[in-house]
């Protein structure tokens, strides 16, 4: 109904596909790609994802029980896990107290690397390594196609804006 209206509409972070909008997406592919070949050249090869819907807040709570519950199991295999990829610090945090739980060195004997860089990362300990989303960069550039879009400024402009990632390398990996 608001495209039909000529609403203005602009996503970010979790767009929606089947909608021709505008939007401000990070680079995902780019900074996972670019966290997990570093934790290859430091020596990981059993490298794990933890990944869910992020979105659902049923999602998040069965995934943190899930975490708990299966990692420990996990890390006391002979074969365990020496990397964990996480979808973003949250998860992160938990793999780190999982391993901390079985008295697993990080990063010694697992490297752990999170994504969105927020509060999180930085609380913990060790620091996590996490890949950095620019948060801000994408509510600014949101904020400016919206602006755009309202004022009518946006005839010719591409609408939607990638805002790259990097990693930041703290304690949590080699």
């Amino acid at each position: 109904d608001l495209l039909n209206n000529n609403i203005p509409i602009v996503f970010y972070d979790r767009i929606c596909t089947g909608l021709k909008t505008e939007r401000v997406v990070v680079d995902d592919y780019a900074g996972s790609f670019a966290a997990v070949e570093y934790m290859i050249q430091t020596g990981c090869k059993r490298i794990l994802f933890y990944g869910a819907a992020p979105h659902l807040e049923i999602t998040k709570n069965r995934r943190n029980g899930y975490l708990i519950a299966i990692t420990p199991a996990l890390l006391e295999m002979p074969d365990h896990p020496d990397g964990f990829f996480a979808i973003n610090d949250e998860t992160a945090s938990g793999i780190l107290y999982a391993c901390k739980l079985v008295g697993k060195k990080v990063p010694d004997e697992v490297s752990i690397c999170g994504f969105t860089d927020g509060a999180i990362a930085q609380s913990t300990d060790p620091k996590l390594t996490t890949v950095e989303q620019h948060g801000e960069e994408v509510g600014k550039s949101t904020i400016r196609l919206l602006i755009d879009k309202l004022e009518g400024n946006d005839e010719g402009k591409s609408g939607n804006k990638i805002v790259r990632t990097n990693l930041v390398v703290r304690g949590t990996t080699k």
